[in-house]
């Protein structure tokens, strides 16, 4: 027992697919996880398109660094209350009835931005949007592991975050344009018609869920009696394959999901998750001021889509290393120390060019430590476990979403420069590489056998 409980899973030997079993898969893959790409997406527009609003609304809204900084604390405070109580909703009503709901609400309240008035009514809707959007991300990822074998979980999870530096390129590029050309319209400033507009996707999309996706397999009516029958018997031949997470069926839900290894997932979440917020609120005014002689809004949200294009292309490759190579402590590990080094570029390089490259540096880095992080608990907990021990987990590591844009904006508007929030930044991913290297081991020898890539998309 010593040797599982150094493992994050067993090296126990799980039986190899067959080539009707890899048919299944792909065909399943094929039909969620395009479809949750476009869902993430969506809400990673929704969450991230204040920090070009804030080119102009805070201008308009009298908003300083630090009194914008608490309006995205605001939106993570309503997120953070709802997180838990959401994804036990999900694992109730199913993903169907329950994700359909939350973009139809996050969709509603975010283009409802669009009419704020001022400070606390900008306080009130983004805290709004928060509740409504709670629960989405670790939904997504519990939702996942009801379909696929750990073997694609880090290739899944990959797969449908490269929506968030997608959403982040595209979206900085677009809110640039409407920006700069909508301004003005029907008398409305360029920032209104941006949160208006963006946030019809997600309702769009929240009708759509109600009807497209099935919440289990055996509810899957593009699926054969063969095809469920047969999906089901791989799912279930994966959780005998894991004796960590068939040891912790005999504990209590509380017992594992407040265990050790849980509880430093959660603070290194708290950690890290600091740089995704710091990108998704703050690059856009960073990039404006590496581009000081220039007033084009347009030109501006191009240069701030270069880091997450960047991400892009490198995180499949990062997500397939760390599942043909059965590794996951490590790989998260270099992803957040890549990171890390691109705060301190950003910090300390004394050109622009230089700056730029440390905030590609950064952006890959939090994306590619993401797509691998949560394969970690969807590896220890069982499934009755899953949606609050990831619920526990995603909550106490968004206190540090909520936490991180105040800090930024505070020292910001103290010091007159980003160098000392980017600091703290910086500090926090450091200690998030330690602690990693404290969870119980995140290699598998042999695990069930995974399909090339080819497999899964033809």
């Amino acid at each position: 027992m010593s040797d599982v409980r150094k493992d994050l899973i067993s090296t126990h030997t799980a039986p190899t697919l067959d080539v009707a079993d890899l048919n299944v898969i792909g065909k399943v893959y094929r039909r969620i996880i395009p479809f949750l790409l476009l869902l993430y997406a969506a809400n990673y527009l929704d969450r991230i398109n204040i920090g070009v609003a804030a080119l102009t609304m805070n201008k308009d809204l009298g908003l300083t660094a630090t009194t914008y900084g608490l309006a995205t604390t605001a939106f993570y405070v309503g997120y953070v209350i709802c997180e838990i109580p959401s994804n036990l909703c999900l694992a109730k009503f199913g993903a169907r009835v329950w994700l359909g709901r939350i973009l139809l609400t996050w969709g509603l309240a975010s283009s409802a931005t669009a009419f704020v008035g001022g400070m606390y009514s900008l306080y009130a809707v983004r805290a709004v949007v928060g509740i409504a959007e709670a629960g989405f991300v670790p939904g997504i990822m519990l939702y996942v592991t009801y379909w696929l074998p750990r073997s694609y979980h880090a290739r899944a999870n990959s797969l449908m975050i490269m929506a968030s530096p997608t959403a982040m390129a595209l979206g900085a590029a677009i809110s640039g344009l409407i920006l700069q050309h909508a301004n003005g319209a029907l008398g409305f400033a360029g920032w209104r018609w941006m949160f208006f507009i963006e946030g019809l996707p997600a309702i769009v999309l929240g009708v759509i869920t109600f009807t497209y996706i099935s919440s289990r397999p055996h509810e899957a009516h593009w699926l054969s009696e063969d095809e469920k029958e047969r999906l089901n018997t791989i799912i279930e031949k994966d959780k005998k394959s894991n004796p960590r997470a068939l040891s912790a069926v005999s504990k209590s839900v509380l017992r594992q999901c407040f265990s050790k290894d849980i509880i430093l997932l959660s603070l290194i979440y708290f950690c890290f998750v600091n740089t995704i917020s710091a990108n998704s609120t703050w690059i856009p005014t960073i990039v404006r001021g590496l581009l000081a002689k220039s007033s084009s809004f347009s030109l501006i949200g191009a240069v701030a889509a270069i880091p997450p294009v960047c991400a892009l292309f490198i995180m499949p490759f990062w997500a397939r290393s760390s599942d043909r190579r059965n590794e996951r402590r490590w790989h998260l590990v270099y992803a957040m120390g890549l990171s890390l080094i691109g705060w301190l570029l950003v910090i300390i390089a004394p050109r622009p060019e230089f700056k730029l490259l440390g905030l590609c540096c950064t952006t890959i880095g939090a994306f590619c430590s993401q797509s691998i992080f949560f394969t970690l608990p969807q590896a220890i907990l069982s499934d009755e476990a899953r949606p609050l021990g990831i619920g526990v987990i995603t909550t106490i590591g968004l206190l540090g979403s909520a936490i991180s844009p105040f800090v930024i904006g505070y020292l910001k508007d103290l010091l007159g420069t980003f160098s000392a929030g980017l600091y703290y930044v910086a500090f926090l991913l450091a200690i998030a590489c330690i602690m990693t290297l404290c969870v119980s081991g995140g290699r598998v020898k042999k695990e069930i056998a995974v399909a090339p890539v080819q497999q899964l998309t033809r």
